[in-house]
């Protein structure tokens, strides 16, 4: 490494009545607040008091004890001021605190060299100027090197900290739009905002339904009033990182690791696939050409997984057909509109619930709810009840403070206990309100939809069609022209039920097969 060429400027290297800066640094907020930052300040300023130093500027900066020298932004202000004031004195306590890499060491040679400003490392008793030897040079890069080591171990150190918490299924990060971080106990967490979690969730259900672009999502999210913690409004291209984040279907994502989260879902597996599909235009939406295709988006080929799209031949007739978008396809690359419709409908047909059957399927459905409401009820009491708790304790706590029994660190760590405490609780309980709402509406749509869905589809217009199928989650691949129906539940379960049965399809079912399988009002295991 470059030592300092011959001196550019003379300066008196003495130091009764130089101008000197300090430069104070912290790696952590919580020195920041702390002992650390006065302590450094309070050295050096009696250094500048016994050598007769006229201290003429303080740079004081909290950084994380990883960032490079080009995100310091005080020792970009300290830089220039030294540039434009030779022959300053730069006071610091000791040299992990300004030179941490390469780019430090060469910044405190061009300023020795250009700017004859003389470094003084206050308690390793060092000074660094255009007559220090060698060996001072060397003890100096030598400090800052093992610094540069100590960071580099650290920064090894949180990543693997990092990995491990994101293995338990615990984002390891800051939470997007939609959620908080919390702590619960010794854990920090997320947990959904229920502020802007629904907001969020909108987003997603309107994205999916094949009618909204980026753009509109955006328009959107400006209607219902989505901000970012900042209170912005979300920009297009954050609004895109967004809608394939997995953290919102419950999964952790971090580096290559990929596992089902800890946390609360905001949105469905089977909405955030949809999202994902129009996304990667493997379900392309609908309205942005000027021919219009009931099925498209909706439809992909078995064999290569690309999307169908639509053609008109002739004029007037209407076909459906593979994009081949990864290569030559060798399945059947067309096939008429109509009779994806016929095969649509006779599959729909097939879920259709008979009329005698509604009643059983009605007093059912209540039975469940009913059920999961008494669930509910325990649940949201108990948490109810924790909640009274910790506001209790906030309110006893803020007495205590002001009269002065509790000391203000003590004050400040119970507050911040009781308040993540208190955050998490109502996220459950904004969370299990949705949930039991969620219930009862998806059960009232099974019936409505699965009553008469096959008749309102053929019904409707074309377009309106498209409506009816999202209503259903479909997504289905289509090999050799033969649709492979595809729903989101609980229409595919009744979809398989009804092949099962053969011919009459729902109607031949007997009570085991409706009523076997899985339990109505499912647990987690103990």
């Amino acid at each position: 490494m470059a030592r300092p060429r011959k001196q550019k400027l003379n300066h008196n290297l003495g130091f009764e009545g130089t101008s000197a800066v300090i430069y104070a640094r912290v790696s952590t907020e919580e020195q920041a607040h702390g002992y650390s930052i006065d302590a450094q300040v309070k050295m050096m300023e009696e250094y500048a008091s016994r050598k007769g130093l006229k201290i003429v500027r303080r740079f004081v900066e909290a950084d994380k004890a990883s960032s490079s020298s080009h995100e310091r932004a005080k020792i970009r202000e300290l830089s220039e001021f030294v540039k434009q004031n030779p022959g300053c004195v730069v006071l610091v306590e000791k040299t992990d605190r300004f030179a941490r890499n390469y780019r430090d060491i060469l910044l405190v040679e061009e300023l020795i060299q250009d700017f004859s400003t003389r470094f003084v490392l206050v308690r390793d008793n060092q000074e660094l100027d255009h007559e220090s030897t060698a060996n001072a040079w060397l003890q100096f890069d030598m400090t800052a090197l093992i610094a540069r080591n100590f960071i580099r171990n650290l920064q090894a150190e949180i990543k693997k900290g990092m990995n491990e918490k994101a293995r338990q299924g615990i984002l390891p990060t800051v939470a997007p739009l939609g959620y908080l971080n919390v702590k619960v106990g010794n854990e920090k967490v997320i947990v959904p905002d229920p502020e802007r979690a629904p907001l969020v969730r909108r987003l997603f259900d309107a994205y999916a339904s094949g009618r909204y672009s980026i753009a509109t999502c955006r328009e959107l999210a400006i209607e219902i009033g989505l901000r970012t913690k900042k209170g912005k409004i979300p920009a297009s291209a954050s609004l895109h990182r967004l809608l394939q984040n997995k953290t919102y279907n419950g999964w952790v994502e971090w580096n290559d690791i990929c596992v089902r989260g800890k946390h609360q879902a905001i949105v469905s597996d089977d909405v955030f696939n949809r999202v994902q599909d129009i996304l990667h235009g493997r379900n392309t939406s609908v309205g942005f050409g000027k021919i219009e295709f009931p099925y498209k988006g909706l439809l992909h080929c078995a064999r290569c997984g690309c999307a169908l799209t639509g053609e008109i031949k002739k004029g007037r007739y209407r076909y459906m057909r593979c994009t081949g978008k990864r290569g030559p396809c060798s399945g059947v690359k067309v096939i008429r509109e109509a009779d994806l419709t016929d095969q649509i409908a006779n599959a729909l047909k097939s879920i259709s619930i008979p009329q005698e059957l509604l009643p059983r399927l009605q007093a059912s459905l209540k039975n469940v709810l009913d059920k999961e409401t008494e669930f509910q009820t325990d649940n949201v009491d108990r948490l109810q009840k924790q909640e009274r708790s910790l506001k209790a304790k906030l309110q006893n706590l803020y007495r205590d403070r002001i009269e002065g029994i509790v000391a203000p660190a003590i004050y400040d760590g119970l507050r911040n206990e009781f308040q993540s405490e208190l955050e998490s609780v109502q996220g459950f309980l904004a969370g299990m309100d949705k949930a039991e709402r969620n219930l009862f509406a998806d059960g009232v749509t099974m019936l409505e939809l699965a009553s008469d869905a096959w008749r309102i589809f053929l019904e409707a217009e074309p377009m309106d069609r498209r409506n009816i199928l999202h209503e259903l989650g479909w997504n289905s691949p289509v090999f050799d022209g033969i649709v492979q129906v595809s729903m989101r539940e609980p229409f595919q379960s009744l979809y398989e039920l009804a092949q099962k049965c053969g011919k009459n399809g729902l109607e031949s079912a007997s009570d085991e097969e409706w009523y076997s399988g899985r339990d109505s009002n499912p647990r987690p295991p103990p």
